[in-house]
């Protein structure tokens, strides 16, 4: 006759019978909502022991992530020390960035008389840096922003960009609209003038120079860098000086 959603199929006609209905009707209301109350219940316990085990999965796995995060001193030390042998070390750079590192321009068009590049500065220039990714027109930075990094492009296209006019082009800052819309505009209107492509690199001049940044670059099509942080480039200068006059001379 009851059932937790209400009534069966009855036909009451007598006094009895409309009691006893109204009995099921009664106990299968309270039955349901027992029902229902003790689903909601073990629902709510469930998502909270799984809302508890996620923020302690999640807080072991930082832990674990900054525990087993790499000592860049200690991995610099055993790098400059005589801790590895040298026919090892010889044989690392080559397989950093999967080649991509010592391939880029930025080593390979040195000048003549560095007849060969130490083991030790592609090691320790791939300790010292990541690899970015960008997007189709990506900003990587805009006009008289600071320079912080030199970027050594891995894949894809990047580009100086600027406004193009009849008397000559002239180099544009995003955003200096207060409007989103018209930015977004303006930034669409910004013609390409200088590429780097796979190999290149760009963004050592402001840095080496200690200037603001004269142009701004943008990813012309999908592609990633080597990104190098002014303050371990400078490192490198420091340790290498040969090498970052180099650097220094191309730059300027």
């Amino acid at each position: 006759v009851f059932t937790t959603i209400g009534f069966g199929d009855i036909y009451a006609v007598t006094s009895g019978e409309i009691c006893y209905v109204s009995f099921a009707f009664i106990v299968g209301a309270i039955v349901h909502s027992i029902i229902l109350g003790e689903v909601i219940s073990t629902v709510t316990r469930v998502d909270e022991k799984g809302q508890s085990d996620l923020q302690s999965w999640t807080q072991n796995q930082a832990d674990r992530w900054s525990n087993q995060r790499y000592d860049k001193e200690g991995m610099r030390h055993l790098i400059n020390g005589r801790f590895l042998g040298r026919s090892l070390i010889a044989s690392l750079p080559e397989h950093l960035y999967g080649g991509e590192l010592l391939q880029n321009s930025f080593f390979s068009q040195l000048p003549p008389r560095i007849q060969e590049t130490p083991a030790r500065l592609p090691l320790l220039l791939a300790l010292s840096s990541y690899r970015h990714i960008f997007a189709k027109k990506d900003i990587v930075y805009q006009r008289h922003d600071f320079a912080n990094h030199v970027f050594l492009v891995v894949s894809g296209t990047f580009a100086h960009i600027g406004v193009p006019r009849s008397i000559g082009g002239l180099d544009y800052k995003f955003g200096q609209s207060s409007n989103l819309a018209d930015s977004v505009d303006e930034l669409s209107g910004m013609s390409p003038y200088q590429l780097f492509s796979q190999g290149a690199f760009f963004g050592d001049y402001s840095l080496f120079q200690d200037v603001p940044r004269k142009a701004s670059v943008r990813c012309e099509y999908h592609g990633s860098c080597i990104v190098v942080l002014k303050n371990d480039m400078m490192r490198l200068v420091d340790d290498f000086p040969e090498f970052g006059r180099m650097w220094r001379g191309n730059a300027a």
